[in-house]
């Protein structure tokens, strides 16, 4: 007996919701900076509400060993010494939680469902501007979060100053005892064309940074990326940029953006509703791992007429 297979029509495969999931998470992912410099969990399920915990440890300080005798006190006082209070510490942890409290969605009105059949074009231009869209507001809220590291105000920055900024940054960091290694700084497109200027000959370039997660390069030990989502500064018409260690901030998505498709009443249109549910905030422990950096570009400075 032949074996009969079923396709879906055209028509009718655009109507089902898991036919967009590629469409709309190929550029959501490949674009998101979230996506390289958060703590992300990708979850499969997500419901508004929920909870998602981020653990973690107090960690011991180091103590001085003594051969023969142990290590040290809090005091520096060894084993054979009178007060003395023990080294060993007692490990503890916490956990830290996220809400998912975020849902965004681009909502979508095709007046005729005739212009979706076999047009990839279409069928691939609504998936990728959605998934654009979708991916500015979570960028937006994951990097309103930036505000929350240590500050550190900088002042004017220009493209003879950017190597300054970036050395000071890396200074300060050291100085707060934040682990090197791993190190991003998130900036606006400004001072990225500051630090192009500065590391082009190093193969620093802006260009086409929006399709690798907005990675535009490495300089100074930093792995340099660009986005126009960071939040002002109160100290200027400058923005706050990130910098400091990787996945300081966390961000808990769903594995794959849906889709949500309804017919409207007199049956000639349908509303199309990509959407996306996510939480995002700063552990306790990881704020004291960045710099919310303030800088103000030259070039966006006022001057007040005498």
């Amino acid at each position: 007996m032949t074996e009969t297979k079923f396709t879906h029509r055209p028509e009718i495969q655009e109507l089902i919701p898991e036919f967009w999931t590629s469409y709309l998470q190929v550029p959501l992912y490949r674009s998101l900076v979230a996506m390289e410099a958060a703590n992300v969990k990708l979850e499969p399920f997500l419901r508004k509400g929920q909870t998602v915990d981020y653990p973690y440890i107090d960690i011991p300080s180091a103590r001085k060993y003594t051969p023969n005798e142990g290590f040290s006190d809090a005091d520096g006082k060894t084993p054979t010494e009178e007060g003395y209070k023990g080294a060993f510490q007692l490990v503890t942890g916490d956990s830290d939680k996220v809400t998912v409290d975020e849902c965004f969605g681009v909502p979508i009105y095709i007046d005729q469902v005739e212009e979706l059949q076999n047009n990839y074009s279409l069928v691939n231009e609504i998936g990728e501007r959605a998934g654009f869209r979708l991916r500015n507001e979570i960028d937006k809220m994951v990097l309103a979060n930036t505000v929350k590291g240590t500050e550190f105000q900088f002042g004017d920055i220009d493209e003879t100053s950017i190597l300054r900024f970036l050395v000071a940054a890396k200074a300060k960091l050291a100085g707060d005892d934040v682990e090197d290694g791993d190190l991003i700084a998130i900036v606006d497109p400004i001072v990225a064309a500051y630090i192009e200027l500065k590391f082009a000959s190093s193969g620093f370039s802006v260009a086409d940074a929006t399709l690798r997660n907005g990675f535009a390069g490495t300089a100074a030990g930093f792995n340099i990326f660009v986005s126009n989502n960071l939040p002002d500064s109160e100290y200027g018409e400058g923005k706050v940029l990130y910098v400091g260690r990787r996945g300081m901030i966390a961000l808990v998505m769903q594995t794959e953006p849906r889709m949500s498709i309804t017919p409207t009443e007199d049956l000639i249109g349908i509303k199309m509703k990509p959407y996306t549910l996510f939480g995002t905030g700063v552990p306790t422990f990881d704020a004291k791992r960045f710099l919310a950096a303030h800088v103000a570009p030259k070039d966006l400075q006022t001057v007040d007429s005498e």
